[in-house]
Order: structure tokens, then C-alpha cells, then sequence
């Protein structure tokens, strides 16, 4: 369980990054980018705010930053699926498939995804082609 960050409920706090949401809904990637990261060197342990800011990597292509990112949301909360896919994802944007399967795997032994079963499904017809 992470320690509550007295910055979460700091308001200049909340009102930063939800100014981040709004521009990065805007099209603004990079200028959310950068709230982001600034809130997440203030609050590590946020786990929302690392999520967020790891979509947006996704998002903005830096598969690199976002497989890191996702990584170490999964070593903290190993049962967080959104950021297992996006582990799984990133890694498998960057080539390194094998490794991207393992975290399939991995996550498949401790929770159900009904995401991850139907990318199998499609493995296996592409295979069965």
C-alpha cells in the first residue's frame, strides 16, 4: 500500500494536473508531458498521475519511457491491469516481444483480463493463417 502524499491533496496540486488533463485532451501532448513529470517528481507514488503520464508517453510514441513507466507501476501494484497492458504494449512497440508475452503471463496468474484473452484469440487465429 503507498503512503498518502500530502501534495494529493494539496489544491495547486490537483488544479496542476487537471489543467494537464485538459490540455493534453487539447492535443497539447508535450506541454501535459511536461506537468506531469513535474507532479510525479513531487508525488511518486501517485499512482494515477504515473499512469496518466504513461499513456501519454504511449501516446506520444516514446514506447522506451512508457514500457519504464508502466514498469514500475506494476512492480508497485502488480494487479493493476491498465498499466500491465501498457507494459505488454509498449515493450511489444519496441520489439521485445518475449518479453512483452512474460508480462502477459504474469499477470494472467494473479487476475483475469478479458483484453488479454481476446489479443490471444487473435494470436492464435494469426497463427492457425
Amino acid at each position: 500500500m503507498t503512503k498518502k502524499n500530502p501534495k494529493n491533496s494539496d489544491p495547486d496540486f490537483e488544479s496542476r494536473f487537471k489543467e494537464a488533463l485538459r490540455i493534453r485532451d487539447e492535443g497539447c501532448l508535450v506541454e501535459a508531458e511536461k506537468i506531469l513529470s513535474a507532479l510525479e517528481k513531487e508525488s511518486p507514488e501517485n499512482l494515477p498521475i504515473a499512469l496518466v503520464r504513461a499513456g501519454l508517453l504511449f501516446k506520444m510514441e516514446s514506447f522506451g519511457e512508457a514500457s519504464k513507466l508502466f514498469g514500475h507501476i506494476v512492480r508497485l501494484k502488480p494487479d493493476t491491469e491498465l498499466a500491465s497492458r501498457g507494459l505488454f504494449h509498449s515493450l511489444w512497440k519496441l520489439g521485445r516481444h518475449n518479453e512483452a508475452l512474460e508480462e502477459m503471463k504474469r499477470f494472467l496468474l494473479i487476475a483475469d483480463s478479458e483484453e488479454y484473452r481476446q489479443l490471444l484469440k487473435g494470436m492464435m487465429e494469426g497463427l492457425r493463417e
